[in-house]
């Protein structure tokens, strides 16, 4: 059986990328596999994380190993799966921006790093591609206009389909040190090698947050979790109690040259009546120009691209700001049994 998703995962693997990545390693592989894992530069310079990611690896190898040997589950069924077959290829991509820092870090690093690339990535979710591609980069003197910004077809057979997780709800999703002692307590005593790993990154990074951040004491010193995050979507898209809610499609774009913003996503929120216009075609009649009062075709609903943006999860308003994601609540979710150890994201409502 295929399973439901297959990822690239994209990452500069410091510490909340790593618990993402052992939280898709460990996934039921009939829900979803990685495919590839591409590491780049990011908060973290490329040689760490590629490290880091081989750390990952032999620390699995050496918890699954010691599993079998005490008599537990193996887990990482995913991983055990794909020893016959095709394993996660593990790529080394980009050691520095590659958008040599035009625009500001008021922009998202993935955005900040390569923004033609994101706004090329945006337009495919729209039914005319062209209508929101970005303008194309200037060269240097001397340099040849860059091949590999080459046209999309006037028309796309299926629309992509892209779903965001901004920092708005990334940011009130916490590990806290408390939740997380307290749960890998036996873990550690029963002298597992994947506890002992995840704790000794986490106890410095836990310690770190409460020296630089008010609020972070004790036990309620905590941990973002961005990229997990993500992974947790896909693997509750089939349970509604669990599942993230999304907004409506957004016509969202992306700076790339300073006509708009310094370097932040673009969304029209005027006021101004929108423009359905049904199924028409646009690029029949010269349906490409600017139109008077309406340049990039801003409140034209057919020419602009549909992204969707997690703004929270389906029983945000039955939980408590305590409420905590366990391993009874999570009973009915497979695909973190393989971990061994309960999800523990916590959504602070009081900072949202």
């Amino acid at each position: 059986m295929p399973p439901k998703h297959r990822l690239i995962i994209d990452t500069d693997p410091g510490v909340d990328d790593t618990l993402a990545l052992l939280l898709a390693l460990s996934a039921n592989p009939t829900t979803l596999t990685v495919d590839l894992i591409t590491v780049t530069h990011g908060n973290v310079p490329v040689a760490t994380c590629l490290r880091n990611v081989v750390a990952l690896f032999h620390h699995i190898e050496l918890e699954m190993a010691w599993r079998k040997r005490v008599g537990r589950p193996e887990g990482f069924d995913m991983l055990r799966a794909a020893a016959g077959g095709r394993k996660p290829i593990v790529a080394v991509g980009a050691g520095a921006p590659l958008a040599e820092q035009a625009v500001t870090p008021v922009a998202e690093f993935n955005t900040y790093a390569d923004s033609v690339a994101a706004a090329r990535v945006y337009a495919l979710t729209s039914r005319y591609p062209r209508m929101t591609m970005p303008v194309v980069p200037p060269t240097k003197d001397g340099e040849l206009a860059s091949g590999h910004l080459g046209p999309y077809p006037e028309k796309l057979s299926r629309r992509l389909r892209v779903t965001l997780f901004p920092l708005d709800i990334t940011t009130t999703h916490w590990l806290r040190r408390g939740t997380y002692n307290k749960t890998i307590s036996p873990h550690l005593t029963a002298n597992s090698p994947l506890a002992k790993w995840t704790t000794a990154f986490l106890t410095s990074t836990f310690n770190k947050m409460e020296s630089l951040h008010q609020g972070h004491t004790g036990d309620d010193t905590g941990l973002s979790l961005h990229d997990p995050l993500c992974i947790w979507y896909l693997l509750t898209l089939s349970h509604p109690d669990w599942a993230m809610t999304l907004s409506e499609p957004l016509d969202l774009r992306v700076e790339t040259a300073g006509q708009w913003t310094r370097g932040m996503y673009v969304v029209d929120r005027r006021d101004r009546f929108r423009k359905e216009g049904g199924e028409g075609d646009l690029l029949e009649g010269g349906g490409e120009e600017e139109v008077v009062g309406d340049a990039g075709r801003w409140l034209d609903g057919r020419s602009g691209n549909g992204v969707f943006v997690a703004v929270g999860k389906s029983h945000d308003n039955e939980t408590k700001a305590s409420d905590t994601i366990d391993s009874t609540s999570t009973s009915t979710l497979p695909n973190f049994k393989n971990l061994d150890f309960p999800a523990l994201i916590e959504r602070r409502h009081d900072s949202a």
